[in-house]
């Protein structure tokens, strides 16, 4: 989905006074909260829009945040978005994400260049094997060049 809705100030929701501050999550019973609370919300929105409860100042939930906005974003944005992520803030799952796009925006303006010109067959399939090759080098440097 393009869309994401984020509820801010999770730290604040009912009983704000049991946040956990030393774990830097909320309790059983804000998390029970939390989660009425994003029901609520999804409901008046299309099924498809993701909501999700952050509390930024201590950085709660953020990580999740990310991977949601990175696969949010058009192909083209994911690298440079996340290039200017802060580490702590980082997963796994949302690099291998922006990693993956990269590549295959790279594949994509490759086959645009290409289908602009009449190759030979023979050239085309030359042409293929390198594009193959120059995508795999490139997103095997991602972490270099962002």
């Amino acid at each position: 989905s393009r869309f994401l809705f984020v509820l801010s100030h999770a730290d604040r929701v009912f009983p704000a006074e049991e946040w956990n501050a030393t774990e830097k999550c909320p309790s059983r019973q804000q998390e029970l909260s939390l989660a009425t609370v994003t029901a609520r919300v999804a409901t008046l929105f299309p099924s498809s829009f993701p909501v999700l409860s952050v509390a930024a100042p201590v950085g709660w939930n953020l990580p999740a945040l990310v991977s949601l906005m990175i696969h949010a974003l058009p192909p083209q944005a994911t690298s440079a978005v996340y290039s200017h992520i802060r580490g702590e803030n980082r997963s796994e799952q949302a690099q291998k994400h922006a990693q993956q796009t990269f590549g295959d925006a790279i594949g994509k303006s490759f086959d645009d260049a290409v289908a602009r010109f009449s190759f030979p067959a023979w050239m085309l399939q030359l042409l293929r094997k390198a594009r193959d090759r120059i995508i795999h080098l490139l997103v095997t440097l991602w972490d270099r060049l962002f």
